[in-house]
């Protein structure tokens, strides 16, 4: 994203908070509450309850909240766009260097249910905590209303950069993806490569460009861009409901 501790407006009715804001939630809620249109470009200072309360005024005063998830619209994901909806079984295996397990949640979960275009019906979890008692491996299988399943792993090594991949398979292909590594590998079910794509470089500015472009047409009454943004609270609740079995109780 663009450089942080930053807060922009480009029109007189909307406010982009664009860095690590530790008053990203005051501003943000005063904003929504005075009828701005607020864009939150990262949402690590904020929790769940925080992100519902939001919505709500925003939802109150007549006015869009987007929320700049993940890597939605990174090169990865524009390319596979509509390419992988026939995909029965999707596995995704998420290397952190953090302990951000619930953004990290949100960001799998949306990513994958918006090139699919599905919603989580039913999920199973199981978390193994380190030895501070906080989740250290997690492991999701998440089921979906058109019948496909993804099966996520996500797991930290803090000695070690992040890393993302993401398998897609259907009945005759297994298309791998390389999200920060920009890179797509497609090979039939027997094994055989059919094709090796090098993607433009990840890219946090291409993703922020993207949303604020989104955020302009649900401003506008865009309905797929209205869509995009109910979907985001669709998987945050998903994901706060998965974290809330695994986090640690003290």
């Amino acid at each position: 994203m663009p450089p942080s501790h930053k807060l922009k407006s480009v029109r007189d009715d909307v406010v982009i908070i664009t860095g690590d804001l530790p008053e990203t939630k005051q501003i943000a809620e005063l904003s929504l509450k005075a009828l701005k249109h607020v864009f939150i470009a990262k949402i690590d200072n904020l929790n769940f309850g925080q992100m519902q309360n939001l919505r709500k005024i925003a939802e109150e005063s007549g006015v869009v909240l987007l929320l700049g998830i993940g890597y939605k619209f990174c090169s990865a994901y524009n390319k596979l766009n509509e390419t992988v909806q026939q995909s029965m079984v999707i596995e995704i295996k998420h290397q952190l260097n953090n302990n951000k397990f619930f953004i990290s949640l949100i960001n799998d979960i949306d990513f994958v249910t918006n090139l699919l275009d599905v919603n989580i019906s039913k999920y199973n979890v199981k978390a193994w905590n380190n030895t501070e008692n906080y989740p250290d491996l997690l492991h999701c299988c998440l089921e979906c209303d058109n019948g496909s399943v993804i099966n996520a792993t996500i797991y930290t090594n803090v000695e070690d950069v992040p890393k993302l991949e993401i398998n897609f398979i259907t009945s005759e292909t297994i298309i791998n993806v390389d999200i920060f590594g920009s890179t797509i590998k497609k090979q039939n079910r027997t094994g055989n490569v059919i094709e090796n794509i090098t993607l433009e470089t990840y890219c946090e500015k291409i993703i922020y460009d993207y949303y604020l472009q989104n955020f302009d047409r649900a401003i506008s009454n865009d309905l797929d861009a209205l869509r995009i943004i109910d979907k985001q609270y669709q998987n945050i609740v998903v994901a706060n409901s998965i974290f809330e079995r695994i986090k640690p109780i003290h």
